[in-house]
């Protein structure tokens, strides 16, 4: 049996049934998820229909789906969240952004925790964080997202460009956002026409800083050493 809401439902265990809403008519619920409680910021999220199926618990919002919490909004064809629980999936052209954490998340899937603090994203992702000179562009098969820290992992063919400088490996971890950048997994790291290579390499990019580790290969070209 199908069930829909209407603006400004709690979703809880006390949902109302009522119609299913047409599918071009807005249906939207907002609610506090449980690890956002305790800061009293709640979760509004909006469809064009709304599906409760009340055995499992299972609520799914489809059609043109918007999740809000604070600065935080998330994009996607279709979200499915559990009644009581503070975690859902979206799928199908996500976008998860942050104006105040500077942050632009696209990719196929990704399943959210803590209200839109924790993202685990999958299927070809792309990661846009920072502005100006400290813009950084990630993209990979696998990616997780700490909101609040503005840390970030990306796994799989990982891709990185920060303005001249490109690199590629199999795991990339970044603390704010790009700041600090930790590359395993065979990484490679260019700033054209030099290239180096390792087996870790930790970039400090506010100090200017790079340590490369097990394995170090360079290719430089002196007549452009300037450029590094």
């Amino acid at each position: 049996m199908r069930f829909a809401f209407v603006a400004a439902v709690v979703l809880s265990a006390s949902i109302l049934q009522a119609e299913s809403l047409p599918v071009n008519k807005a249906a939207s619920a907002t609610k506090p998820l449980l690890a956002e409680r305790d800061v009293n910021v709640p979760v509004d999220i909006r469809g064009n229909r709304v599906e409760y199926q009340g055995k499992s618990g299972k609520v799914i919002f489809t059609g043109n789906v918007v999740v809000i919490r604070g600065s935080s909004r998330l994009t996607a064809d279709e979200l499915t969240t559990l009644k009581g629980a503070g975690e859902a999936v979206a799928r199908g052209r996500v976008t998860v952004k942050d104006a105040e954490k500077k942050i632009d998340l696209t990719c196929e899937e990704a399943g959210y925790r803590n209200g839109l603090r924790y993202v685990r994203a999958s299927g070809t992702c792309h990661l846009i964080a920072g502005e100006g000179d400290n813009l950084t562009v990630v993209n990979s098969k696998e990616m997780e997202l700490y909101v609040d820290t503005r840390d970030a992992v990306a796994r799989g063919d990982v891709r990185i460009n920060q303005a001249e400088n490109e690199a590629e490996c199999q795991e990339a971890r970044l603390t704010e956002y790009g700041e600090k950048l930790t590359l395993t997994g065979s990484p490679v790291l260019r700033r054209p026409p030099h290239e180096f290579r390792a087996d870790e390499v930790i970039s400090y990019v506010r100090d200017g800083k790079l340590v490369m580790t097990g394995n170090v290969k360079a290719i430089l070209h002196t007549g452009k050493l300037d450029d590094l």
